[in-house]
Parts: C-alpha cells; structure tokens; sequence
C-alpha cells in the first residue's frame, strides 16, 4: 500500500526518472500495465537506478548494491515452450550499465568470509525457452544476485520457481505476474568481489493471478533449506513492503490491494503427474 513507510532504505527501489522513461522502457510499462510495476514507498535516498526492459522481464537495478531491487515477469504457457538453449558461456555483465555501477563476472568469483555464491536468477532462465534472446538475456547480471548456492539456489528456490510453472502449466492459471527481489537488513557490509555487490539476507516472490484475483508471496532466507515444502515460506505482501520499502500491485484497485496484501495466501496446488521436465 502506498502509505506504508519505509523501513529500510537500502532495500528499498528508487522510482525510474523521467529522462530514463525512453520508448524501450515504455513497451515494458505497458506489458505489465495490468497489475503495474513495483514503486518505491517514502523519499530516502536508494542510490541510483537504472530500469531495464527486456524481451521477458523488467528489472529495476540499483548502483549501490550491483543487483535489482525488483525483477516482473508476465508468464503464459508460451514462456515455457520452445528450443532455445544455454551455451557454455552465458553470464555476462549488463552493458547498458555503466562500468563500475554494476556487477561484473570476477564479483561472483570472489567470496565473502570464505563463503561462494551462485549467480542467482532473479527472472529464471526456464521462465524464457520462447526464444534464444529472451533465454540469453536472463544471463545477464543485472537479473541476478548473489545466492547461497547448495541449499538455496539448487534446492529451494529452485522448487519454487518449479512451483510457479507448475500453476501455469498443471495448474490452469493460464497467465501469472511475477515479482522477485532481495531483502536486505540493516548491515550494508556484506558484500561480494571489487564492486561490492550486495548479499541479500532473504529474497521474496510475489505472484499474482489476473483471472482470478488471486496472490500468494512467499520469502526465503539467503541460506540453506531443508526439504520440498513451500508452506513454511509463505507471507503476507505486507510484509514484504515493509521489509522493503517497495510497492506492489499498483495498477490494482485500492480495495484490492488491501485486502491481497493482508493475507497469507493458502498454499496453491498444480498437478504434479504433470510433465514439468526441463
């Protein structure tokens, strides 16, 4: 809701200025104009930002910590479908952003307190097999953010962004929104390689289904998980707004929004005996 107050500023997303407001940006407002793009909550100062439009997601990413406040993705079963696949060397640094403002590869090779982390997707590379240019833009850095590998990024993360096709494919919610991003606490020292790319502390997703009304959110810990069950991560979008500063669902009626936002969303259920390979 717009008139919760921000907690933490470092978390927090800076809106998109209006000199950045080009005709590339303006085919992306209008892609999600359904349920709107996330907007940042009271005046303190996030740091520079830059928003970035790609052939499957948006992103808003944020110069001081190397990694996007917030990443929507609109999914239908054609985001599924297709052959495009991942070649050997497809991490590479956003070349819109400028050198030193955003990550680059020697970041995610480096290790903070002896500890490694994955190059974690923010708009997963399985969300974009429609095409070769939308699966290789989601290798670019700017869609990611350093995640706790084993446990994490291969285990629990990786069920949920299962979960979420599943809903599409096995589900019947022919189309969903998707928002991702990281939550950070108040300590701003942690932080990766030369550029000092921000380790979150926690990272959340937001779904909303537009046919039915529905939303479910759910934020995990940057750590190692244990088993296959997504009930334990669920949350209110409330939470995530003021563990973020950042606004969701903007284009929604103010009802709506209240009344989503408020709830933890029971579990939603796909056909498992479905075909989910990828």
């Amino acid at each position: 809701m717009r008139r919760r107050v921000l907690l933490f500023a470092f978390a927090a997303a800076s809106w998109l200025p209006q000199a950045h407001a080009d005709a590339e940006f303006a085919t992306c407002r209008a892609t999600y104009a359904e349920v709107g793009l996330p907007a940042r909550l009271g005046d303190s100062d996030v740091g520079e930002t830059q928003a970035r439009c790609f052939q499957g997601f948006a992103l808003l990413h944020n110069s001081r910590t190397k990694v996007p406040d917030w990443v929507i993705e609109s999914l239908t079963i054609d985001s599924f479908r297709g052959t495009a696949t991942r070649s050997k060397s497809s991490f590479a640094a956003d070349p819109a952003i400028a050198v030193g403002h955003r990550a680059e590869l020697s970041d995610y090779e480096a290790s903070f307190q002896g500890q490694q982390f994955d190059r974690g997707h923010q708009a997963p590379a399985a969300d974009a097999k429609s095409g070769q240019q939308a699966l290789n833009e989601t290798f670019t850095l700017s869609n990611m953010a350093p995640q706790v590998g084993i446990g994490f990024n291969r285990h629990a993360w990786a069920y949920l962004e299962k979960a979420i096709r599943g809903w599409v494919i096995c589900g019947g919610r022919d189309h969903l929104y998707v928002m991702t991003g990281p939550v950070y606490s108040q300590d701003r020292n942690k932080v990766l390689g030369a550029n000092k790319v921000a380790i979150p502390d926690a990272f959340y997703k937001i779904v909303y289904d537009p046919a039915r009304g529905r939303a479910i959110a759910f934020m995990l810990k940057n750590e190692r998980h244990k088993g296959r069950s997504l009930e334990p991560y669920r949350t209110s979008i409330s939470e995530i707004e003021e563990l973020t500063g950042i606004d969701f669902l903007t284009n929604r009626p103010e009802r709506e929004q209240t009344i989503l936002e408020s709830n933890v969303s029971p579990m939603w259920a796909y056909d498992r005996s479905c075909d989910l390979r990828e």
